[in-house]
């Protein structure tokens, strides 16, 4: 049997610390909140949640474009030219680039005959350079002094013959038919400085070309005779000169010693007086035909040297360059300005300064002829 023992009653234990833990709990739980909350709300900028009054909006009055003027190119200043040049020089074109390097102006000198195109800064004739171009009219320098040229402000007048043609690009004309023939088997034996003739031709007496100064010593070699024709009437049709031209001794009728020479002895050394300014009473040499026609000779590929006095050479290098040859052409042609001991096919020789020795090479016949 079971006895039951009466124990003493106790306050209930479970609900009473659990209460009291539940409010403890609120109590910290509160205070650290409301702690933390103060801490928030010192830190932190209180927001107003108030919607505020929208302000007044004025509107602005439209916006007053002022019109765009377009605004034009500046325009060159206009060309005031100076008293007009009294040489007979005729502006024929020009030709105006945004590179004032880039114009180019046509002249004719209706003296001399011949026309030419030209760039800033080329010589137009001794003592005459160009120094702008602008569209029609030209300004140039006389001896120091400024003249102005006009498009066409000189009345141009045509002869006959040849029309004068653009340096190195000239036109047909009849001097080609000029040309007068040669009988063959006239050789050219040994050296120009120790050589003779066999067979020799004369140069034909040819006005139309040139005029012998001294025709008993005007014997050469078939090739040489027909070469020199050739080459002046090609340098006639291109550079349209109509000045004399005058050959000078050629070689003896049989070759050999001809004094005061000391080549000229087997037919192939042509003696050419530099060509003189049309119109010139003071018979000064006109620089721009003396270059075309040497120039002419050496593009025919039949001469081997020509000889001038080193002092001329000057005159013609500038001549080369106004007619617009280029570096290396004048380097491989002129002594001129290198020295007289540096090479070119036009060398100095004493004693010419006033004519052109031609050396022609050996023609397909001369078998005995030395190339020297």
């Amino acid at each position: 049997m079971v006895r039951e023992r009466n124990f003493p009653k106790r306050a209930p234990v479970g609900p009473v610390v659990g209460l009291a833990s539940l409010s403890f709990a609120l109590t910290v739980g509160l205070t650290v909140g409301l702690g933390a909350f103060l801490g928030r709300a010192a830190a932190e900028p209180t927001l107003d949640t108030r919607t505020p009054s929208a302000p007044e909006v004025v509107p602005n009055p439209p916006t007053q474009l002022a019109p765009q003027t377009p605004v034009a190119p500046a325009a060159k200043p206009a060309l005031v030219l100076p008293p007009p040049s009294e040489l007979p020089l005729t502006l024929l074109a020009t030709l105006v680039g945004d590179d004032p390097a880039m114009s180019r102006a046509t002249l004719l000198d209706q003296q001399r005959l011949r026309m030419a195109s030209f760039s800033v800064g080329d010589p137009l004739r001794p003592g005459v350079i160009l120094r702008e171009i602008r569209r029609g009219r030209v300004v140039v320098e006389e001896q120091g002094e400024l003249r102005g040229l006009n498009l066409g402000n000189q009345p141009l007048e045509f002869t006959d013959g040849p029309t004068p043609g653009l340096l190195g690009a000239g036109l047909l004309g009849a001097t080609g038919a000029q040309v007068l023939p040669v009988n063959s088997g006239a050789l050219s034996v040994g050296r120009p400085n120790q050589g003779r003739l066999i067979n020799a031709v004369r140069l034909p007496d040819n006005p139309v070309l040139y005029t012998r100064t001294q025709p008993n010593a005007s014997w050469g070699a078939s090739h040489t005779i027909l070469s020199l024709q050739q080459g002046i009437a090609r340098f006639r049709r291109l550079s349209g000169y109509r000045g004399n031209l005058a050959i000078g001794g050629i070689s003896r009728e049989h070759g050999g010693f001809f004094p005061p020479h000391k080549s000229h002895q087997s037919g192939r050394d042509v003696d050419i007086v530099l060509p003189r300014v049309v119109g010139d009473s003071d018979r000064s040499v006109d620089w721009q035909a003396t270059w075309s026609l040497v120039h002419t000779l050496i593009e025919d590929g039949q001469v081997t040297q020509i000889f001038l006095s080193y002092e001329r050479q000057r005159e013609l290098f500038l001549a080369a360059r106004a007619a617009g040859v280029g570096t290396d052409e004048l380097e491989r042609w002129l002594q001129y300005p290198k020295g007289v001991r540096g090479p070119g096919i036009i060398r100095h020789q004493p004693g010419h300064r006033n004519h052109l020795h031609i050396r022609f090479r050996c023609g397909p016949e001369d078998r005995r002829c030395s190339g020297w």
